[in-house]
């Protein structure tokens, strides 16, 4: 669910994709919605656009992502990975 800065609801995304959400966090390019083992991308307008495996054996904690680094935090380690070049569909 989207809220303005009014908290004015403005729309929703995900069409049942954010099961198991454990992190959000929002590029200039994109949202990326961190789940246990995989991340979901969707563009700034909220339109699914792929989906990132992730090479971890444990649940993912938390996630970030910078313009050049995708971090992953689990309950041992923390992982960095160059952030995905992303271009419309």
């Amino acid at each position: 669910v989207v809220f303005d800065q009014f908290c004015s609801y403005v729309r929703a995304f995900g069409d049942g994709r954010l099961a198991d959400l454990r992190s959000v966090s929002v590029s200039e390019e994109a949202v990326f919605a961190g789940h246990a083992r995989h991340v979901s991308l969707f563009t700034l307008n909220g339109t699914f656009f792929g989906t990132l495996a992730l090479p971890i054996d444990v649940p993912l904690v938390d996630l970030i992502v910078t313009r050049d680094h995708v971090f992953v935090l689990t309950p041992t380690r923390l992982f960095r990975a160059s952030a995905p070049v992303l271009a419309e569909p």
